[in-house]
């Protein structure tokens, strides 16, 4: 089995940033069409079940993925590529599965789901658990190239099918909308399977034993796993859980144009702990100045820009008080900083750091967004994730001054 060479060209790594910008673009854009079709109500129901298969997945794959991508930067530890696909093939069968409790649960004690949108949850949360798992091997053997072109196609699939089912009105739009999503899961991996398949020609045999030293190797990442899913939308959860959930159908669509931006933070972490360099044309905001008065710029901007568009293309009854756009937007710059810094803490090799911080940010998140939306409602929710994002941040930076000057 061989590698793709490592180190990869600034037109590689530009060209997959291009890529997943156009991707998240797309799907930003895909998200608020069906939005508005769905209506408040049914949106806030769609987000929840999409949250719920995103967090659970994250949870139990994502320190998997993390150890596997790892592994490819040292020859002697290299981990086969059939374990992890048979490995984080059982894995989003378990992820599947307690998706489907959890959204049982809130169905019995919140709001009634209907049965036909439980049995679809279940078959969404596998696929889209294993769709992105098998993204991360192709980020792992640097197939950046390949992993672009999947994301653009996927996200056009979606909405071709989506709009294909949405016309001929023979199903809900809910179903139409989860219909669409799972087809194009299940395109993008088998796909994947037969490009790793042709490109690499692994063996295809189960091993208990690999798949076991995998998971054993990976037990050191799997709170970096769990707090990535955990706080990546424990906002929405709260919201969810915490508040009428009407509100989280307005929080989805008014913070779409901020959370698109989330591509860039996440991208450049992949590059980091895969080894690669970052452009030196991508760093801006170097003295401290500069930074605090980009990140107000964003802040302002994007808040601004997302309450007119909300007004403009969804009408007052889906809109939130500006506060809340300035708070999230807040949110997702401390959470981008905090994402970039962490990936250097992990290819530093500072694991006891991780576990630690990790362990942090699952203890901080939820109980800072559960206190502030029991407080002051709607904008406590993302004001308690900043300022747990900006304690962590200021930890991290504190151990990375270390490490430069050892």
């Amino acid at each position: 089995m061989t590698r793709p060479k490592a180190n990869l060209p600034p037109k590689i790594l530009n060209g997959y940033l291009g890529a997943r910008g156009f991707a998240a673009g797309l799907a930003m854009v895909f998200a608020l069409f069906y939005s508005q079709s769905l209506g408040v109500e049914r949106r806030s129901l769609v987000a929840f079940i999409m949250t719920s298969a995103l967090v659970v997945g994250v949870i139990f794959t994502s320190g998997v993925s993390l150890t596997f991508r790892k592994s490819m930067q040292s020859p002697e530890n290299k981990i086969t590529v059939n374990a992890y696909i048979y490995l984080t093939t059982l894995l989003s069968i378990v992820a599947a599965a307690v998706t489907f409790a959890s959204v049982y649960v809130f169905s019995r004690t919140k709001i009634e789901i209907p049965r036909t949108l439980l049995l679809i949850t279940v078959i969404y949360a596998f696929f889209a658990t294993l769709d992105y798992c098998f993204h991360q091997a192709l980020i792992a053997f640097n197939l950046f190239k390949l992993a672009s072109i999947l994301d653009v196609l996927t996200i056009c699939m979606q909405v071709s099918i989506y709009v294909m089912l949405f016309f001929a009105n023979r199903v809900s739009i809910a179903v139409a909308l989860f219909t669409a999503l799972i087809l194009s899961y299940i395109t993008s991996t088998v796909t994947t399977v037969l490009l790793l398949i042709g490109i690499l020609d692994p063996s295809i045999k189960l091993k208990w034993a690999e798949i076991g030293d995998l998971l054993r190797r990976s037990k050191n990442f799997h709170l970096l796993g769990i707090a990535g899913g955990f706080a990546d939308r424990i906002d929405r959860i709260v919201i969810a859980w915490f508040l009428p959930l009407g509100i989280l159908g307005k929080y989805a669509v008014g913070t779409s144009f901020i959370s698109f931006l989330r591509f860039l933070p996440e991208a450049m972490g992949r590059w980091i702990v895969g080894g690669q360099v970052i452009p030196a044309a991508w760093a801006v905001g170097k003295t401290l100045p500069r930074r605090i008065g980009l990140t107000l710029i964003v802040v302002l901007s994007g808040s601004f820009a997302s309450q007119l568009f909300v007004k403009m293309f969804f009408g007052q009854s889906w809109n939130l008080p500006l506060l809340v756009f300035i708070l999230f937007a807040s949110q997702e710059i401390a959470r981008g900083y905090y994402q970039v810094k962490l990936s250097r803490i992990v290819t530093a090799g500072l694991e006891h750091t991780v576990r630690n911080t990790s362990l942090a940010l699952i203890i901080v998140a939820p109980l800072f967004s559960i206190i502030g939306a029991k407080s002051i409602g709607i904008y406590g929710v993302p004001l308690g994730m900043a300022i747990g994002y900006l304690g962590l941040n200021f930890f991290l930076k504190y151990r990375l001054d270390r490490v430069a000057t050892a």
